[in-house]
């Protein structure tokens, strides 16, 4: 059993689309440094055998492109494997390290773009996830405050005793109007206290 390949299919069973295609992109650099390495060696069979990978790649993540909703990204992505494979079968035609190379790089720079979807993705998920469990716990927060109404009905409708504070107002108030009563006049001068 290949374990290498058992864990690559893991993985991709468990990636979203934008890190398959990061995955692949990966495959395909790395395919570029067998292709490198076997110009080194002048071992053709192995050149080709990897070319021929990195053009079926090419062809699958250009066979996916949505044109209708993908507008100029699309488009540039259409373009970018088109001048790719030229320069695959180039390089299979007129082998060459620094052509691989250069390919090699080509292939990091668009990746890195992909990673960087794949990890506003994964935050976007992340933040839609945290509110989905935000409004899951409102929800079970609200049916437990239910339950608990349903099975002890004084929760239902809170008691309402009177309060004891307007009793105490109209007590303050007498008891002012009785101190007014008990302090000394002003030998029959009226006081006006609203003006």
């Amino acid at each position: 059993m290949n374990f290498r390949q058992s864990y690559r299919e893991a993985t991709v069973q468990g990636a979203n689309p934008v890190a398959l295609v990061v995955r692949l992109y990966e495959q395909m650099i790395a395919d570029m440094h067998q292709v490198a390495i076997a110009i080194g060696h002048n071992d053709i069979p192995r050149r080709t055998d990897r070319i021929r990978h990195v053009l079926l790649v090419i062809a699958h993540l250009q066979s996916t492109l949505d044109f209708a909703q993908g507008g100029k990204v699309a488009q540039d992505l259409d373009n970018f494997y088109n001048a790719l494979r030229q320069n695959v079968v180039w390089v299979q035609f007129h082998p060459s390290t620094r052509a691989a190379t250069q390919v090699v790089t080509d292939l990091l720079a668009v990746r890195e773009a992909w990673v960087q979807v794949e990890r506003d993705e994964v935050e976007r998920n992340h933040v839609e996830r945290s509110q989905v469990e935000r409004n899951q716990v409102q929800r079970n927060q609200l049916e437990r405050n239910q339950i608990e109404r349903t099975e002890n009905p004084s929760l239902a409708t809170p008691s309402r005793t009177p309060s004891a504070a307007p009793d105490r107002q109209s007590n303050d108030l007498q008891s002012d109007s009785l101190r007014l009563d008990d302090a000394p006049h002003n030998d029959g001068q009226h006081i006006d206290w609203q003006g």
